[in-house]
C-alpha cells in the first residue's frame, strides 16, 4: 500500500503519547477513600470497571488512527472490471434482409437482437456499428453513448448484396483504429447478424482467419428460416457459413437469438475480457471504519456513563 500524502502519516506518532497520557491519567490515585468490607470482591469490580472505562478510549484511537490514514489518501491494488472493452455490431442490411420469414423482417429482427444486447452490456462498453450489403460502411464509430448507437440502428434500410468478407474487415479497422485489440490480449469482439448468404466482397473464411489472427473473435447470429419463395427461389440463410466464422475465430453462433442467447454471448465476452489489477484510492474504507468506530466510542461511552450510579 501507497499514500499520496505520506506526510499526513507524521499525525501517528501523536496517538501512542496520546494513550500513555490516558493510561498514567487513569492510574492517578483516587482523592476519597471507600470503606468497603470485601476487599476480593472490590478488586473483580474495579478490574472489570476499568476494562469497561477504557474501552470508548481504545475505540477512539483506533478511530484515530483509521482517520489519520484516511487523511494520507492510502492507495493500493485492487482488481477491477475491465472497462475498455470495444464491441462492433456489424449489421446486414442486404436486400435479402427484407424478408419477412421472421417477423417484422430479418432487417427487423437483427435490428431488436442488437438492441437487446445494447442493453445487456454495461455503459462502460463501447460499441460501434458497421453496416453492410455490396458495401461496408462504419455508421457508429464506438461510443459508450447508447443513443448514438440506437441512432445508427434505426437508420438501417435493406438493399443491395451481401459482402461478409469486406464487413469483417471493416470492423477490424475499427478495433485496430479504438485500441482495442493487442497481440494475445484482446479487449475487442465482432457480432455479426446476417442471413448468411454472401454474395460479393472478400471471401468470409479468409476475413475469419484475419480476425482470428487479430485475436478478435467474432460471434455470429443467423436469421431468418428454412423457407422457399413461390417462384421457387430458396431465402434459407446459410448459418453453415455463420457457424465457420464463429469457430475460425474461437466464438459462438446462434440461431434466431433470445435474451438468454445474448445474455450468454455477453458472459462470454466478459469471461474473455476479465479483470486487471490497478491501483485505486481507498481513502474512502479508511474513513468508513474510522466513522464507524467513532460512533462506536461514542455509544460505549454514553451507555457506561448510563449505567453509573
Amino acid at each position: 500500500m501507497t499514500f499520496a500524502w505520506p506526510f499526513a502519516l507524521l499525525g501517528l506518532l501523536a496517538v501512542p503519547a496520546a494513550i500513555a497520557a490516558y493510561v498514567a491519567w487513569s492510574k492517578r490515585p483516587t482523592r476519597y477513600a471507600v470503606s468497603y468490607p470485601n476487599l476480593d470482591l472490590l478488586a473483580s469490580v474495579a478490574a472489570a470497571g476499568s476494562r469497561r472505562r477504557r474501552a470508548p478510549a481504545a475505540l477512539f484511537a483506533v478511530s484515530a488512527v483509521a482517520m489519520l490514514l484516511a487523511v494520507a489518501r492510502p492507495q493500493a491494488r485492487v482488481l477491477v472490471p475491465r472497462d475498455d472493452a470495444t464491441v462492433v455490431l456489424v449489421m446486414d442490411r442486404s436486400g435479402s434482409m427484407s424478408s419477412d420469414d421472421v417477423a417484422p423482417s430479418r432487417l427487423g429482427a437483427a435490428r431488436l437482437s442488437a438492441e437487446a444486447f445494447v442493453r445487456i452490456v454495461p455503459r462502460r462498453f463501447r460499441l460501434g456499428v458497421v453496416a453492410f450489403s455490396d458495401v461496408a460502411d462504419v455508421v457508429g464509430a464506438p461510443t459508450t453513448d447508447r443513443a448514438a448507437i440506437s441512432r445508427a440502428l434505426a437508420s438501417l434500410e435493406a438493399d443491395g448484396g451481401t459482402a461478409i468478407g469486406d464487413a469483417i474487415g471493416a470492423a477490424l479497422g475499427v478495433v485496430e483504429r479504438s485500441g482495442a485489440a493487442s497481440s494475445g490480449d484482446s479487449l475487442a469482439a465482432i457480432l455479426l447478424l446476417s442471413d448468411g448468404a454472401s454474395t460479393s466482397g472478400a471471401d468470409p473464411l479468409t476475413a475469419a482467419a484475419d480476425a482470428r489472427a487479430a485475436h478478435v473473435p467474432v460471434f455470429t447470429i443467423a436469421l431468418g428460416s428454412s423457407t422457399t419463395t413461390s417462384s421457387g427461389v430458396s431465402t434459407a440463410p446459410d448459418a453453415q457459413t455463420l457457424r465457420a466464422i464463429a469457430a475460425a475465430t474461437d466464438a459462438r453462433s446462434f440461431a434466431a437469438p433470445t435474451r438468454a442467447d445474448l445474455t450468454e454471448i455477453y458472459r462470454e465476452l466478459g469471461s474473455r475480457l476479465g479483470f486487471e489489477w490497478r491501483r485505486e484510492e481507498v481513502t474512502a474504507v479508511f474513513a468508513a471504519v474510522a466513522a464507524v468506530l467513532l460512533v462506536l466510542s461514542v455509544a460505549t461511552a454514553l451507555r457506561r456513563r448510563a449505567a453509573l450510579p
